[in-house]
Order: C-alpha cells, then structure tokens, then sequence
C-alpha cells in the first residue's frame, strides 16, 4: 500500500517537472518571436534614418536611431531572459538526472547492505544530507540565473553623432557617382588656305540635367 502511494506521488512530481518544462520553452519561444520582431523595427528605423538624411533632416534622422538603439536594447534583455530560461531548463534536466542517480545510489546501498550488512543508517542519512545541500546550491543557481537583468537605457551620443556622420558621407558618395560629364560632339566646316573645305570637330563637357540625373539614378537602382 505504502509503495502505491509512492509510486502516485513520483508521478505527479514527474508530471509537474513536464509541464513546467514546458511552460518555460513556450516562454522561449514567446522570447524568441519577439526578438524576430524587434529587428524588423531596428531595419525599419535604419531605413526611415536614411530618408531624413537625404532630404537634410538631421533631427528626424536622430529619432530614428535613437528608437533603433532602444530596439536594440530590448533585444539585448530579451536574450539574455532566454539565456536564464534555457539555464533554468538544463538545471531542472540535471536535477531530474541527479535524483534519478540517486535513486540507482540508493539501490545499490541497499543491495549492498542486504549482500554485506556494512551500511549504516548514518551512512544513508549523510547521503540523503548531501542529495538535499545539492539540490539547495541548484535552487540557488535557478534563482540567480533568474534575476532582472534589464537596466536604464543609455544612449551614447558620439556613437549617435558618427552613425549620422556614416549615412551622411554615403549618401553624398552615392550622388558623386550620378554627376556624370556628358559629351556634345559639334562638327563646323572651314575653309582652309588653298580654298577647300574641311569638316572640325569639337566637343565640350555638359552637366546632366534633372531628367539625365533621374535617369542615371533609376539606371543605377537596377543594377544594385
């Protein structure tokens, strides 16, 4: 009877350690896709910042990075909360693997004690004491792995500064690459000393107009 009750309470223990196995991957995972989403603010922050830079709007461009440099800290403590989950799920494996030795342990003693009778009750107490200090120093670890780690958030301005400074000197690199010189061939003919005709060909260097530069912009778009 009493070993029924025993095996009914390991049981549910084993249930428990499950589901609650369980419920921290599915917290993982919750992690994780927020994580996904959190980038994909970051890109879209960095993209709008380009577009203030290019119609001069330094300020607005600022704002972008900042709100990016928040994502990124999100990012950083959500990491950094699965880290401590991924840590709590290995050490309730390792727990559940060391009762288990345990178990095995305690077979053993047994089968030792029945073949021998040198055990003691002392000797199985002092093991049962050290499986519990164990057990304390891992719930000690779970809950030191479980602390708060987010923080204030800190910017730091010259970081901010040369970002700005980065796209800025891109995109002026991107519009030397469009102001192109342009060739005009002009063909006159002269006279010359013994009175026939020869053709002279000059040419002359143009800048190109808002429709060529449109032109070359669209033409360079296609081949990025």
């Amino acid at each position: 009877m009493f070993g029924w009750f025993t095996k009914k309470k390991e049981q549910k223990n084993e249930e428990t350690i499950h589901n609650s196995m369980n419920t921290i991957r599915d917290t993982i995972e919750t992690l994780e896709k927020k994580e996904r989403l959190l980038e994909k603010n970051c890109e879209a922050e960095q993209a709008k910042a380009r577009e203030f830079i290019q119609e001069k709007n330094r300020t607005a461009a600022a704002a972008c990075l900042k709100k990016k440099k928040q994502y990124e800290q999100q990012i950083e403590r959500l990491q950094q909360q699965k880290t401590n989950l991924e840590a709590q799920i290995s050490q309730i494996e390792q727990s559940t693997l060391d009762v288990e030795v345990l178990k095995a342990q305690q077979i053993g003693a047994k089968a030792l004690k029945s073949a021998h009778g040198g055990l003691t009750v002392e000797d199985i107490e002092k093991k049962v004491d050290e499986f519990s200090d164990t057990m304390a120093t891992a719930n000690d670890i779970s809950r030191a792995l479980s602390q708060n780690v987010s923080g204030g958030e800190m910017f730091d301005e010259d970081e901010l500064e040369a970002e700005l400074e980065g796209l800025q000197d891109q995109l002026d690199a991107d519009d030397l690459g469009k102001i192109q010189q342009l060739t005009v061939t002009k063909t006159t003919i002269t006279n010359t000393a013994d009175g026939t005709k020869t053709q002279v060909t000059t040419k002359k260097a143009r800048k190109m107009t808002e429709e060529e530069e449109e032109l070359a912009r669209m033409e360079a778009e296609l081949l990025a």
